[in-house]
């Protein structure tokens, strides 16, 4: 009897430790298999990250390209601006009247010819212009601007002059610096207006 006991008592055993040795497995598997989604799901995101980064990459190097594109691009704008601030006569350009402000601020000619010679010289198309009367004549220098269409200078003073055949000149100069204290004389009637580019 003792021995049926002793084998109970063994075949219990045996049977326990399959039981927790079944569980432990299964519950080993089972974290197993957690473990191995949660590395392939890494995996992926990884996978994800890197093709992400790849794009980001492929994007900058297209940005760097299109940047030196544009960079070579403005040296040769300014390469060009350049050129014609040089003071090439054949490449003359009306001018803004900012250009033309410019241009009385840092002159330092009293002479006209010379005046428009540096104009010209800086890549600006000046005229020279006469106004006629029968008392004699007014010179004046001549700028088309883009923004404010023909303008006309004092080279000497920089008064804007709006010339008009049949006015009396000193009444064509802006804001009338020269004041009212000059008698109109038939003589200083404007009759003609000279262009000349």
């Amino acid at each position: 009897m003792k021995i049926v006991k002793v084998s109970i008592i063994l075949i219990v055993i045996i049977v326990l430790l399959a039981t927790v040795s079944a569980g432990g497995y299964y519950v080993l598997n089972q974290s197993y298999s957690e473990l191995k989604h949660e590395k392939q799901c890494l995996e992926n995101e990884v996978k994800i990250t890197m093709n992400q980064i790849n794009n980001s990459n492929v994007k900058l190097n297209q940005t760097e390209i299109e940047l030196e594109q544009h960079e070579i691009s403005l040296q040769e704008n300014t390469s060009k601006l350049q050129e014609l601030k040089s003071g090439d006569k054949y490449h003359l350009h009306d001018p803004l009247w900012s250009e033309v402000l410019e241009f009385l601020h840092y002159n330092e000619e009293t002479d006209i010819q010379k005046m428009i010679d540096d104009a010209k010289n800086q890549g600006l198309r000046c005229a020279y212009v006469e106004v006629i009367m029968e008392l004699g004549v007014f010179e004046l220098l001549g700028f088309n601007t883009l923004d404010y269409d023909m303008v006309y200078l004092e080279y000497d003073t920089y008064y804007l002059v709006y010339p008009e055949i049949g006015l009396y000149y000193f009444d064509c100069v802006e804001d009338l610096p020269y004041g009212h204290s000059i008698p109109e004389y038939n003589d200083m009637m404007i009759t003609k207006i000279l262009v000349m580019w």
